[in-house]
Parts: C-alpha cells; structure tokens; sequence
C-alpha cells in the first residue's frame, strides 16, 4: 500500500454526509493532523499510536467501555469491532496483532515488531466502518 493511498481514502476523506461522521472529525482532529505529519515523515509506529486513537476514539464514542480490571480497554475495542462490525477469525488475529504491535510502540518495549502501513490503512479502515 503507498502512503498516498493512505492519506487519499483515510485522511483528507472527511465525510460530510452524516452529522456522526462531522462530530468524529472534530473529536479526535489531533490524531488525524499527528497520521498526516508521520506519512511525510514515514513513520509508521506514530502512525499506528494515532490509527488506534482514532480506532478508539470511535468505538469510545458508540459504545460506553467498562474500566475493568479483569478486561483491558484494547481488548474491549477489540471486542466491540468484531461484535459489531462481524469480523472474520483473521481480520480479529490481525487486529489483536496490531494492539500488541500498538502497545509496544507506546511503551517502548525492545524488539517489537514494526506496523507496516497496512496496519495503519487496516485499523483506520475499521474505525471509519
């Protein structure tokens, strides 16, 4: 995937057509300008840390997520996307493999794997869905 794909059908997209897609913008608007500035720097962890606000953002606004011990928030996001928008087994594998990839990026854990821009083209693909 090129990054321009990437900044064509996920960034400068805003939808307008819906008052929930304008709110979403306004949201999480920092996330989206943080995705921008790494596609010119390509820097594709930043990239997914904010693919994933925006992921969580979205699911947070929808649905209201328990602050429970026993389930961490990713794994509730990760629940809600494959509840409400019907993933398959491989699609819930993948994004379960980007929270992980995600929460090494943002606690600095030493040989994570590094998110290509597919992970960041599939994690905003779903949080637009």
């Amino acid at each position: 995937m090129k990054k321009s794909d990437i900044l064509i059908n996920h960034i400068l997209q805003k939808r307008l057509f819906k008052k929930g897609s304008k709110d979403s913008w306004m949201r999480n608007s920092r996330a989206r300008k943080e995705i921008l500035f790494s596609l010119f720097n390509n820097n594709t962890s930043f990239a997914l840390l904010n693919a994933w606000s925006e992921l969580e953002n979205d699911v947070k606004f929808h649905k209201k997520l328990s602050k429970s011990k026993m389930t961490s928030i990713s794994k509730q996001i990760i629940k809600e996307c494959v509840r409400t928008l019907d993933l398959s087994s491989k699609d819930e594998k993948r994004l379960v493999s980007i929270s992980q990839m995600r929460n090494g990026i943002a606690h600095a854990i030493p040989n994570r794997s590094k998110p290509s821009w597919s992970d960041v083209s599939f994690t905003l693909r779903l949080a637009y869905m």
